[in-house]
């Protein structure tokens, strides 16, 4: 289902289904990331994304993100507050993480896949910029994702999409689009 027309960055709350028609593989970006179970990767895959994202009462922004995945009881939820302040945590699918979130302008963006394809309004307001890395020594792997979040148009409907830029334990850099379908409100 196409996105609301009032919906842009500056509050993504809703619920998402991977549009694995409009969408590239991640299988290669989860399995380096210590995915290994192919059922697994296929219930991410197939599950629902869903975003809070709301203003705390000292005036700062978050996001909460909850993850449910297809057929599993297994679910990653996580409040991120938009400040850019690293934050480690245990990630119930790819182990222990560092990660930060903030609001920004493409233009500040490299390389220009994070910041191609937004509508007018998410170049305007920003996109959600993400990145996260492994905790290389408490997990024993080594990888790093720089995710941009906002809203684009394909065939004349807007959609909530994330690029994605991997760098695996080999260093070598994968870029992924990825597509939701709007499945309705929190």
């Amino acid at each position: 289902m196409t996105l609301p027309p009032h919906f842009t960055t500056l509050d993504l709350s809703g619920r998402f289904i991977l549009n694995t028609s409009l969408s590239d593989s991640a299988e290669q970006i989860l399995e380096q990331q210590g995915v290994a179970d192919a059922a697994l990767r296929h219930a991410i895959a197939h599950g629902v994304l869903s975003f809070n994202h709301y203003t705390s009462d000292d005036g700062e922004q978050h996001i909460w993100v909850d993850q449910e995945l297809e057929g599993r009881c297994l679910t990653a939820d996580e409040d991120r507050a938009l400040d850019w302040r690293e934050r480690a945590r245990d990630d119930p699918l790819v182990g222990p993480v560092v990660g930060r979130i903030r609001r920004v302008k493409t233009h500040a963006l490299e390389p220009p896949f994070l910041r191609a394809g937004w509508t007018p309004d998410t170049r305007k307001y920003g996109v959600l910029n993400y990145a996260v890395y492994s905790d290389t020594k408490r997990s024993g792997r080594t990888w790093a994702v720089t995710e941009t979040w906002g809203i684009e148009e394909i065939a004349g409907m807007r959609h909530f999409a994330r690029h994605i830029e991997f760098t695996g334990p080999d260093g070598k850099d994968v870029e992924r689009h990825l597509v939701y379908d709007y499945v309705g409100s929190v």
